[in-house]
């Protein structure tokens, strides 16, 4: 991840590194790790990585355990139904955006990127699946011409760990989702408006059921 440390406090930037490697699954959720060797490997003193870890710790991304260490937390079902439900109403905001302003979008380059998805979880290339689902959502999230939205959905994303080992594990409910995508490129193309929230309540269905077999 490139960043400039100078634009921020050392909590700022180990936060932000944290959080990075939580989302992409870098961190994983079977490992502990401590303060110490965090802060060595950033060459930051352990001042910035408690406050960091305890930031995280408080927004429910990570699980201290006293005298040892820090893990990454394990959502439940509970939480990504939630983070679903509320990604959902800013998915929702993004698309009635861009559909009444017409704001207009590469559908033909996204159905690329789409078809490119199902051809990386088939080959079961975890990384290429998340560079490319991360592409997409940025770009139907970045049409909306809300510069904050991209970071709000940031904020509350599930963990990209989660759909990559649906990459191993289940691959076909994720084309499943993939497939929920060129629905969306569908409406959005056709300008159906009325069609968005009946499109978003199945498309959080199909979600849940991917996770479901994932914390089973």
């Amino acid at each position: 991840m490139s960043m400039n440390i100078n634009c921020l406090t050392k909590g700022e930037y180990v936060y932000r590194i944290l959080k990075d490697r939580i989302f992409s699954g870098e961190m994983v959720k079977d490992k502990t790790y401590t303060v110490v060797e965090i802060a060595e490997e950033l060459k930051v003193s352990r001042t910035p990585v408690s406050e960091a870890v305890k930031i995280l710790t408080s927004q429910g991304y990570l699980t201290m355990l006293p005298a040892v260490g820090f893990r990454v937390r394990e959502l439940t079902f509970e939480d990504i139904n939630e983070i679903l439900l509320i990604s959902s109403a800013l998915e929702r905001l993004a698309l009635r955006q861009i559909i009444k302003n017409n704001i207009e979008i590469d559908i033909g380059a996204l159905n690329k990127n789409l078809d490119d998805c199902i051809r990386a979880i088939r080959a079961k290339d975890v990384d290429e699946y998340a560079r490319l689902t991360d592409e997409f959502h940025k770009v139907i999230y970045g049409g909306a011409g809300l510069p904050k939205l991209l970071d709000v959905m940031d904020s509350i994303s599930i963990h990209e760990s989660y759909y990559q080992e649906s990459v191993v594990r289940n691959p076909e409910s994720l084309i499943a989702l993939i497939e929920d995508h060129k629905l969306l490129l569908r409406i959005v193309e056709n300008n159906e408006l009325d069609e968005v929230d009946g499109f978003l309540e199945r498309h959080v269905c199909n979600c849940l059921k991917t996770h479901e077999i994932y914390l089973k």
